[in-house]
Formats: structure tokens, sequence, C-alpha cells
């Protein structure tokens, strides 16, 4: 996964209008999915990677599964992605 910059206001990508807000309190969780593993998998901060076992960050990333990966493997396949990247704030 790679570390990824601040995304300015305002932007479309690819015919895509991105929303983007000023961060105002917390941190952002990225979470990678695949068609291929059928889910959430990779987890990270935007500087480092994180899984269950690291403490407070491994929370997260139960978190964020639970209440999450079902819904959003269901939409990512359903629009034929093969990959994509969710952003959380904790």
């Amino acid at each position: 996964m790679k570390d990824y910059p601040s995304i300015p206001r305002g932007h479309i990508v690819k015919g895509v209008p991105i929303y983007a807000f000023d961060k105002l309190d917390g941190t952002q969780i990225r979470a990678e999915w695949t068609r291929k593993r059928g889910g959430l998998w990779k987890f990270g901060t935007k500087s480092h990677l994180i899984d269950e076992g690291d403490g407070l960050w491994g929370e997260v990333v139960r978190l964020v599964r639970t209440k999450y990966d079902g819904d959003l493997d269901e939409v990512f396949r359903r629009e034929r992605w093969q990959k994509a990247v969710a952003f959380f704030e904790f």
C-alpha cells in the first residue's frame, strides 16, 4: 500500500467528483480491498501499515472489518472493480 498525499477540494478524477474536507481531528485509516482476496485485507495510517496485533490500531482493523467489510465487498463486486482503497476516520 502506497503512502498518499493530501487531496485538495474540488478535484475530478476520471470523470468522478472527489469531495475532500479539512481534517479536523482523529487519524485517517485506509483499507485496501481486492477481488482476489475477497475483502478488506491491508490496513494503514497515512504513513505506515497496521494489523490486528497493533494494540489500539488493531482495534481499528477489527472495527472496520466488522462494520464495513461485507457492505463494501458487495458494492465493489457489483461495480466489478478489481481493487479499491477505502478511507475511514478514527
